[in-house]
């Protein structure tokens, strides 16, 4: 996701100002997501990972909604990629959500010994 911004950073062509905002809670939101699949990794119980994916889908919307209303060439070429800069978005947070729907009741990360970083998430090496 940092290679991701960093392309978006460096764009050529300045990010309009009416769309920066829902870019913004977009990043927002997927980092949240992202936070609270650490907390189901680790033991806990995940409760801000369904909020938290439910607002990046909610953002995605918003770009989604202001990239249709854009005309010409130049202009809806932009929309799409930023279109598609959402839609990689929710799926990161989908993939979280999946991750962490998948990894409850597994073993925590922490609960392993320095010895043996290995998880029931992960396999161990022989």
């Amino acid at each position: 996701m940092g290679g991701l911004a960093r392309e978006v950073a460096e764009a050529r062509r300045p990010v309009p100002t009416e769309v920066r905002p829902a870019l913004g809670r977009l990043g927002g939101h997927a980092v949240g997501a992202a936070r609270a699949l650490r907390v189901v990794l680790v033991g806990g119980d995940g409760t801000g990972l369904g909020d938290a994916v439910s607002l990046v889908g909610s953002a995605e919307r918003e770009v989604r909604a202001w990239a249709d209303g854009r005309e010409g060439p130049r202009a809806a070429g932009f929309a799409v990629e930023l279109a598609l800069l959402a839609a990689v978005y929710g799926r990161f947070a989908a993939t979280a959500a999946r991750i962490g729907h998948r990894a409850k009741g597994s073993t925590p990360v922490t609960a392993c010994g320095p010895e043996r970083r290995a998880t029931s998430l992960t396999p161990i090496e022989a």
